[in-house]
């Protein structure tokens, strides 16, 4: 052993892909790594449902395990109550500062992400529905959002030109979309495809001059308005 390059290194009998190095780093982070972010998201459940938190996440889990259908009351972002919504589970996803409950909606026929905190009363239904539901991958369920928005219908095909100062940053925040990237001298292209383009605009408005949306016009023009907007309050 060289003290010098910092103890032994053993090598594996051949290389892992990158897949299983992902399920073994999964494993072996929950040991290692200090996730603050996910203690304050559960913390806030936690504080929601102080009675009754651990057994919402096992009921739920295991409701969407043996295909039962749960019946909850929930409260949207803008205060309206949704009583005795019977809903097909899914499962719990950490996005945006936000634990998640993901669930199929049999008569809108599509996923919503709840905000677990929101969610009440729940009940898990005790006779199976004649309902098989199918349960997607968490990546191919937000392959084109950048927030918890989930749409299957709603895409936009987006161009970004950004500079090169902001090029690391920029290149973080739209990795998840798989972008196709060109460089000219200083200055960067990106296209891919996104749902949720709004929240896009509230992440490159930080940026200024060193990003642009170049098309489509439909989002070009949500980043005017938006931008519009706020600078109105400022006028005198």
């Amino acid at each position: 052993m060289d003290p010098t390059q910092g103890g032994l290194i053993t090598a594996l009998a051949e290389d892992l892909d990158a897949h299983m190095q992902l399920e073994i780093a999964k494993v072996y982070s929950s040991f290692i790594i200090k996730d603050s972010t996910r203690d304050i998201i559960l913390q806030k459940f936690i504080a929601a449902h102080p009675d009754n938190a651990l057994w919402m996440l096992a009921r739920i889990y295991f409701a969407a395990i043996e295909k039962r259908m749960i019946q909850c009351n929930y409260t949207t972002a803008d205060g309206q109550k949704a009583y005795n919504w019977k809903l097909c589970p899914c499962y719990f996803v950490l996005r945006n500062n936000n634990l998640y409950c993901i669930v199929y909606d049999i008569d809108m026929k599509k996923y919503l992400p709840l905000v677990a905190e929101r969610m009440e009363n729940i009940v898990v239904l005790e006779s199976k529905y004649a309902i098989d539901w199918e349960i997607p991958p968490v990546d191919e369920l937000f392959a084109t959002s950048l927030s918890a928005f989930i749409s299957t219908d709603d895409k936009e095909q987006v161009t970004i030109r950004y500079s090169n100062r902001i090029k690391n940053v920029i290149e973080n925040i739209i990795a998840s979309l798989d972008p196709q990237k060109s460089t000219d001298g200083d200055w960067h292209t990106a296209t891919f495809t996104i749902s949720d383009y709004r929240y896009l605009c509230k992440q490159l408005v930080l940026y200024g001059k060193d990003v642009e949306i170049v098309k489509p016009q439909k989002v070009r023009q949500a980043m005017i308005d938006m931008l519009s907007e706020s600078l109105s309050v400022y006028k005198p």
